[in-house]
């Protein structure tokens, strides 16, 4: 198996580091502080004091760096790897950079004989940990291939995405994707607070969170787990008797009627229907200074006057 020199063992690295040892490589690790290489050894890897050290006798070279001007310099630089390591190695690196830095690193790299591919990574120090990274790979095929057994023990999904650079174009766009959705789970939390809906978490509704009883008289929305009686509200469970609303639908109590007990009072206009036994919460008459849900009346819908229909006179 080839010797794997890994520059960088910080959150992403250390673990993807100590799995390439579990898979059997021999691993030489480097780092700018000493105690993540010292981790290292202790997992049977080796370590080295210099990039130029790690590099020597190394076959591959991987590195997990912060940002565009730390592979520049860990791959350019008088004590970088295309000045110290044995030709015909490959340079690996699973950074996220630039996509015009991870061209230029590929034709410095291509130009002195060395194999470069970009490979940057999806996944968190979760998915580090767990050798399931996703990994999105530009760069020449034959290397990729050579690359493909090494990455395809530090993640489950390696996907070659084209040319140098196109890893890291890619990776841009999964990050554009995540951020638009932490986005728009903010405006979403934003809106529901505008609304004064309480932020109470539940796993029965799609997004996490669900509307409580309160003691403010209005109709509140079901909710399959609530029961008993929550801050002046009373809660039964209900079976709708037919089909019941699509769930997430407002319905009004004129609509499908729920079997119960006849102790028990109807939803309230307007509960929010989630599942097909739901528990209907509703502010309960009797509790201190909360009024009885005022019935919805329903406007009679008049009929369309239609014009009399005539006949033509055949020819």
């Amino acid at each position: 198996m080839p010797t794997i020199a890994f520059i960088g063992l910080g959150i992403m690295g250390g673990p993807m580091a100590a799995n390439l040892v579990r898979a059997g490589y021999d691993v030489v690790g480097h780092n700018r502080s000493r105690p993540p290489v010292d981790a290292l050894v202790e997992q049977g890897g080796a370590g080295a004091a210099t990039i130029a050290e790690a590099v020597a006798a190394a076959d591959v070279v991987l590195t997990m760096l912060p940002d565009s001007p730390d592979v520049e310099a860990v791959a350019l630089g008088e004590d970088g790897i295309y000045a110290n390591a044995q030709p015909g190695a490959l340079h690996i690196d699973c950074s996220s950079i630039r996509p015009d830095v991870a061209r230029r690193v590929a034709a410095a790299g291509t130009e002195r004989g060395y194999g470069v591919l970009d490979a940057p990574v999806s996944g968190g120090e979760a998915g580090a940990v767990q050798a399931s990274l996703s990994i999105m790979v530009g760069g020449d095929a034959a290397d990729v291939a050579r690359a493909r057994p090494i990455l395809e023990s530090v993640g489950t999904t390696v996907v070659h995405v084209g040319s140098s650079g196109a890893g890291q174009t890619v990776k841009a766009a999964n990050q554009l994707i995540v951020a638009g959705t932490i986005e728009l789970v903010a405006e979403a939390i934003v809106f529901l607070e505008a609304s004064s809906t309480p932020r109470q978490r539940s796993a029965s509704s799609p997004a996490g969170w669900r509307a409580t009883p309160s003691s403010s008289g209005k109709p509140q929305a079901c909710s399959p787990e609530s029961s008993g009686r929550v801050s002046g509200s009373s809660c039964t469970t209900r079976t709708w008797a037919s089909s019941p609303p699509r769930p997430g639908r407002p319905v009004s109590s004129s609509r499908s009627v729920p079997t119960s007990p006849s102790s028990s009072p109807p939803c309230t206009p307007r509960a929010t229907v989630t599942s097909t036994t739901a528990r209907c919460c509703w502010a309960s008459s009797n509790s201190p200074g909360v009024p009885a849900p005022r019935p919805t009346a329903l406007r009679p819908i008049a009929p369309r006057p239609t014009a009399p229909r005539t006949r033509r006179p055949e020819p």
